[in-house]
């Protein structure tokens, strides 16, 4: 059963006192479900507390948006699984000149005033007890565990639940509740305490020491613990609970919460990508980047137009495949990414015809985007049903953005790829919504020159740097405990050591950690240590990898000197030394030989290559570079690349001329194209 938690640890208010004390207790809550209970876990704020110094910021603040907004996508992801939602933050109670009460968890920007008798008769912000239970009950968990560490959080469970019949789980659903303090009580905390009361009985109710003689922790046998450490503490907790026993933790021999995943021959299937990018389909795989993929959210939810920057290997294709996507796919529809091409206006109007059913429809977006841009499209999408799916939000990736500058050479049709970007980032409810990734070397021209769409509204930018702490760790380790395998004692410190040495280490890392999966040892389900050494650790295993396929699996001259045309076919070579990729189809690569039988060579080259993970083939029978760490990963291609520069460049710009001149007709040149931007 898949499990997914929502931990919430509200330090800063902006009407409140600071409770230092929240990031520290939910970061340790979060830690544990992850290690021990199998949960996938978001945090709010994106990143808590993890160093236990108990000094927040105002970037701490959860404001009532950003916790509605989370608990409305944390109950869409969680749909048809076990949930646990965890909360700890200031609690309130409002009562009305009638005389009614009400509950509310308090967001950072919540306001209450008071009546000449002291009580908070009225709130801003607040986010109401019953606006949750109704939440709640729309929701289809499989499992539900709530945990409220705030003043008066028994009101949840003394009204809404208790009054109300229990409507929201009885006869249908497995739950469990527990509140900090009864609806009168105030929630406590300790000064000389590293956590708060409630919280540290959760804690340490949770640990190894409170496990049951099958090494788990059910939900029933917290509350036992968290009753008898909280005796005459001034506060008394509740719980409610109903259906079978559910279990929360499990020490002992830990298995992963979800199944192992077999590859075609019955085999635990790699859980790291080499030098390929996460998909979707890798979701399980995928960790360290749950704050920005919750940053990502978010800024979708202000603007129609996100731009995720980041170097070279930095892992942005990845974030948004198996990070962002997989969130996203109940409420949105997800149109296939785009890689911008030679041709990026027909590359955005075949990824928004793909919605509709006509292939007229289709033909019509292309033309309407060449002729009048992207406004009557955003149009046509308004009034479309989105194929009767219920789906009213649309969702378009477009990869590697900086391809508009290197491998589409004409300057009039990337300008107007650009304005139909800049037009849906401007439309006040597009529904269309655009992600793109770029590579940060190619940001400063865009600022300088399309400003219109990079410079308004920078908060929609998401700067994505290097993973880093325990977000490093994550991703080296918990891919292969969801496949049962750990790292054998020394290797992660080593592997983290390599990493700070490297700039560009992700690739790197996935690529070394590929290569030990390959080698593990089965018997102690392990990634050997001596493996990683002999591979020559992280800066050396791409090298030695190349090197190998290279040396064994082609072992002709002949076949040797068309592996490096090849290569430097698939480079597009930068003016100021940067360099990309630049895909091409199997067929030109295979037309370069002079005779059948060359040809023959060169589609064999081209299939080993791709067996041995150094380039990729796509869908469209598209060959790509796997990826642009090869480029200086590989010592010998990194050397091909400086052979003979200048004469490359006018080589690949003599075949921009050529093929603009193409497409543009007789006139082209003689209207000074060649030199068109």
């Amino acid at each position: 059963m898949e499990r997914e938690a929502l931990v919430i640890g509200i330090p800063e208010y902006d009407n409140f006192s600071s409770l230092p004390k929240t990031t520290i207790d939910a970061e340790a809550v979060a830690t544990l479900l992850e290690k021990y209970g199998g949960f996938r876990v978001e945090r709010l704020p994106k990143k808590l507390n993890p160093d236990k110094t108990g000094q927040t910021t105002k970037a701490d603040k959860v404001t009532y948006k950003q916790l509605a907004t989370a608990l409305k996508a944390f109950i869409q992801r969680a749909n048809n699984k076990y949930a646990l939602i965890y909360f700890t933050g200031h609690g309130f109670t409002e009562q009305s000149l009638l005389g009614r009460t009400r509950g509310f968890l308090c967001p950072s920007d919540c306001s209450i005033k008071h009546n000449d008798e002291g009580i908070i008769s009225s709130q801003v912000n607040g986010l109401d007890f019953e606006e949750l239970n109704h939440s709640l009950e729309q929701a289809q968990f499989s499992q539900l565990v709530l945990l409220l560490d705030c003043c008066h959080s028994g009101y949840f469970i003394e009204r809404y639940q208790v009054e109300n019949g229990l409507k929201t789980f009885l006869g249908s659903k497995d739950f469990y509740l527990i509140t900090a303090c009864l609806s009168s009580e105030t929630a406590k905390a300790i000064i000389s305490k590293e956590n708060s009361v409630f919280s540290g009985a959760v804690i340490r109710g949770l640990s190894q020491e409170n496990q049951d003689h099958d090494g788990k922790i059910s939900a029933s046998r917290l509350f036992d613990f968290i009753q008898r450490e909280l005796k005459s503490r001034l506060q008394e907790p509740l719980h409610l609970g109903s259906g079978s026993s559910i279990n929360l933790l499990t020490y002992g021999n830990i298995e992963s919460s979800t199944p192992v995943i077999l590859d075609g021959n019955g085999e635990p299937q790699c859980p790291y990508r080499g030098l390929s990018p996460f998909e979707v389909e890798h979701e399980k795989f995928y960790f360290g980047r749950r704050a920005e993929v919750q940053e990502i959210i978010q800024k979708l939810y202000c603007f129609s137009f996100v731009s995720i920057i980041g170097a070279s290997g930095s892992g942005k294709s990845s974030l948004v495949k198996a990070g962002l996507i997989p969130h996203l796919e109940d409420e949105w529809h997800i149109l296939n990414s785009i890689k911008p091409d030679a041709r990026p206006i027909v590359n955005l109007g075949q990824a928004i015809g793909s919605l509709f059913e006509l292939s007229c429809d289709r033909k019509q977006i292309i033309e309407l985007l060449e002729k009048d841009g992207i406004s009557p499209v955003l149009e046509m999408l308004s009034k479309t049903t989105l194929m009767n799916s219920g789906k009213q939000k649309i969702l378009l990736v477009i990869d590697q953005f900086e391809e508009v500058f290197t491998i589409c050479v004409s300057g009039k049709e990337r300008s107007q790829f650009i304005e139909c970007m800049a037009a849906v980032k401007a439309h006040d409810n597009s529904p269309l919504s655009i992600v793109m990734t770029i590579r940060s070397e190619f940001t400063h021209d865009l600022f300088q020159v399309y400003n219109n769409l990079f410079q308004r509204n920078k908060d929609s930018i998401l700067w994505l740097g290097q993973l880093q702490g325990e977000d490093l760790r994550e991703a080296i380790k918990l891919p292969a405990m969801n496949q049962g395998y750990t790292l054998e004692a020394g290797l992660m410190e080593l592997l983290v050591n390599d990493v700070q040495a490297e700039m560009n280490f992700l690739p790197l890392l996935e690529f070394a950690l590929t290569e030990l999966w390959d080698r593990r040892e089965k018997a102690r389900k392990e990634l050997p240590l001596r493996t990683y050494m002999d591979m020559n650790r992280l800066s050396g295993a791409l090298d030695k990898r190349a090197e190998d396929v290279y040396n064994d699996a082609l072992r002709t001259e002949d076949e040797r000197s068309w592996i490096k045309r090849i290569f430097l076919e698939l480079v597009r070579f930068g003016i100021q030394g940067i360099d990309t990729r630049e895909r091409k189809t199997r067929k030109s690569l295979i037309a370069m030989g002079p005779t059948p039988t060359e040809q023959s060579v060169i589609d064999k080259v081209i299939e080993v290559l791709i067996q041995g993970r150094l380039l990729a083939s796509t869908n469209e029978h598209e060959i790509d570079l796997v990826h642009e760490t090869l480029m200086s990963g590989w010592k010998r291609f990194s050397k091909w690349r400086k052979e003979n520069r200048e004469d490359k460049l006018l080589v690949q710009q003599l075949g921009d001329a050529v093929t603009e001149w193409q497409r543009e007709g007789d006139s082209f040149l003689l209207q000074g194209g060649a030199s068109k931007g």
